[in-house]
């Protein structure tokens, strides 16, 4: 033990050594106890004394430098200044804000049609929202699982370490970050506590710049080794810059599927792969995934049978024989109220405390309001492991899009298994998670067949989750949308007025990715959602569809596309555009001179939240984003210091030194 804390006295709070070598804010209880409430209270602690406890010793001065431990020291005088102070924010799941925020600066929330917040918010929002203002104050900053306090290029991140190491599923934590100081809470409701047990883990991460926060953040994910295993099948793990990819029907046909256009998609994708083929390479596989449109309705997962009369089991096989990974969607934890579960088992359905089902969000697509699933309940959980089971072993879906999982961990009076909302949601994923394919259980079997046991490569189930709450997730589906849905258009103007966070469209997808950067290849493998070349049914100009593919390919892991040329001609790119063959060579150009460099990352002035600054962790290579609707002229200043002055586009990015780059 190297230091002591400050918070509730139910509580030991103590600063000790993690595992990864950083200092860490720990906090056991006690005495065994129950918790009633949704939110635990694990202690305050001031700015001034987390960065003296990141920093164990003797300061040698106020400057910043080196730790004679081998680490770094911060400055004495760290986050003094209000006026230089930035707080990257996180919410709580994948369509949830994230960004670097002055003081001054909060995120919006939806007010005029406020069932949309039910896809951004905590499940204890009013709670936190009610803890977060103080009199005569601005309300506090709230950020979930991880936090980073800035100060030019000196940072502090603060990240929840209970599940790093394979140790027990912990309760997820929420940061509200005040002017002078932190408070701690864990979303411990139902949850039980043996004592001495730990609450939470907190690493206090002290970095010189962006690149050493993300090493020392890739150093605490770490202690769980086998994190990313279950992707081993799809990409190379043993890269630095591992890559997935493949085709989803969604961003371009919605809910208009049937066999008919998937089977014509599958062959025009099987035909030239575009954009993903040159970014996966030669040989590497490639997921073919089939979205939302093809079950009856939301809650009820059999195969629609005027879509696809001849079910889906026939459909993975052919989209396997053309050499793809076969993939479909599911939203496993909702029921939409006439379904067959919520009329046949209305116990099953997660109620409140007065017997009403919960509210899991308002879909108009869907018909309206959408409720989810008791997750506590036994045969809730059989129900779902079985049917997962067949549609991995059965009809031969490999890869699974799992949506809107923060449904799991919604807050409820639960019928069935004692416990806290992440413990059952933990448990119900980790199940599905375990799943392995049919090929491979046959293959344990009888043992290896002739030829290449592909079926080996992946031996469980692979998983895409979004909508999903990242601390309780990345554990078990490292593979996570990190921001709102992409779209077709820059922006959608009426959720932008309403003020709904997360809306879809390709501006905040973009703003949610490079906000959370720090996470891709650390404790989780980023999924930026597509990437667009097509030029019918779209309204992104060539510079706003660049942006939105380097984006991708700069700050996350996968490049995903909805544009396989089928169903008719490709139309005439507008006048002055390129045409999607031009478009996808020019940005398949630049996908290899990039190559698989690591870039930082981070807001580029405390005047605009949509202006950001880039740059490569080689040095060769750097550039500005602009996300405003406004022509920018910057003074950026390359990685050797040097002045570079440029004017920024609006909805656009400008690359230096592609061409010293040599490559």
């Amino acid at each position: 033990m190297i230091g002591k804390g400050e918070g509730t006295g139910a509580l030991d709070l103590s600063f000790e050594k993690g595992p990864a070598g950083f200092v860490e804010l720990v906090a056991r209880n006690r005495k065994a106890f129950v918790c009633e409430s949704p939110l635990f209270f694990l202690g305050e602690y001031r700015y001034a004394d987390l960065a003296t406890a990141a920093c164990p010793g003797e300061p040698s001065s106020a400057e910043a430098g080196p730790d004679p431990a081998g680490g770094f020291r911060l400055p004495a005088d760290f986050f003094a200044d209000p006026k230089q102070r930035l707080f990257l924010a996180s919410g709580w799941q994948s369509w949830s804000f994230a960004g670097e925020l002055t003081w001054r600066e909060r995120p919006r929330r939806a007010m005029v049609k406020k069932a949309l917040n039910c896809f951004v918010d905590h499940p204890a929002e009013a709670e936190l929202r009610a803890l977060s203002k103080r009199e005569g104050r601005r309300p506090d900053i709230v950020s979930h699982f991880f936090a980073v306090l800035r100060e030019k290029d000196t940072r502090l991140g603060l990240v929840s370490t209970v599940w790093a190491g394979g140790r027990r599923p912990g309760p997820p934590l929420s940061f509200l970050l005040g002017s002078k100081g932190l408070r701690l809470y864990a979303y411990a409701e139902g949850g039980s506590f043996g004592e001495g047990e730990t609450l939470a883990r907190v690493a206090l991460v002290p970095a010189a710049d962006y690149f050493q926060l993300k090493d020392g953040f890739a150093a605490i994910a770490a202690g769980d080794a086998g994190r990313f295993q279950s992707l081993s099948g799809l990409c190379d793990l043993e890269s630095r810059r591992p890559r997935l990819g493949g085709f989803e029907t969604w961003y371009n046909r919605y809910l208009n599927i049937d066999k008919k256009t998937v089977l014509a998609d599958l062959e025009a994708f099987g035909a030239a792969r575009g954009i993903v083929g040159a970014a996966l390479g030669a040989g590497k596989p490639a997921v073919f995934q089939i979205d939302d449109g093809w079950e009856r309705q939301v809650g009820d997962w059999r195969p629609d049978s005027a879509k696809f009369p001849e079910g889906m089991a026939k459909l993975a096989r052919t989209i396997a024989a053309k050499g793809f990974v076969p993939g479909i969607w599911l939203a496993p934890f909702l029921v939409l109220p006439g379904s067959p579960v919520a009329i046949e088992h209305p116990a099953w359905i997660l109620r409140d405390d007065a017997g009403a089902p919960v509210s899991a969000g308002w879909n108009p697509g869907w018909g309206g309001e959408v409720h989810c699933l008791d997750l506590s309940i036994p045969e809730v959980e059989d129900c779902l492991v079985e049917l997962f089971r067949s549609i991995v072993q059965d009809w031969g879906f490999q890869f699974l899009k799992l949506d809107f999982l923060y449904a799991g961990m919604l807050r409820g009076r639960r019928r069935g298994f004692p416990g806290g909302a992440w413990e059952h949601y933990a448990r119900v994923l980790s199940r599905i998670a375990a799943i392995k394919t049919a090929s491979c259980e046959a293959t344990q079997a009888t043992g290896p067949a002739d030829g290449p046991a592909t079926s080996l490569s992946r031996p469980k189930v692979a998983i895409l989750s979004c909508g999903a709450p990242f601390e309780s997730t990345a554990p078990i589906a490292p593979l996570m949308r990190v921001g709102a849905d992409t779209k077709e258009i820059w922006d959608w103007t009426v959720l932008r007025l309403i003020g709904h966070q997360g809306r879809p469209s390709a501006k905040i997808n973009i703003s949610h990715s490079l906000a959370r950067s720090l996470l891709d290849r650390t404790f989780l493998l980023s999924d930026p959602d597509v990437v667009f070349s097509r030029t019918e049914n779209i309204r992104l100009e060539d510079n706003q569809k660049f942006l939105v593919g380097l984006v991708a390919w700069m700050f996350a892991s996968q490049i995903m596309t909805s544009d396989a040329p089928s169903g008719s001609p490709e139309g005439a790119a507008p006048r002055g555009s390129l045409s999607q063959h031009d478009f996808e060579a020019e940005l398949s150009s630049l996908y290899g001179k990039l190559g698989g460099r690591d870039f930082a990352v981070e807001r580029f002035a405390l005047s605009s939240p949509d202006i950001y600054n880039f740059r490569s962790k080689d040095g060769e290579i750097h550039g500005a984003i602009n996300l405003s609707s406004r022509t920018e002229a910057l003074a950026l200043e390359s990685p050797t210091g040097e002045a570079k002055p440029a004017v920024l586009p609006a909805k656009s990015l400008i690359l230096f030194g592609l061409e010293k780059s040599g490559r």
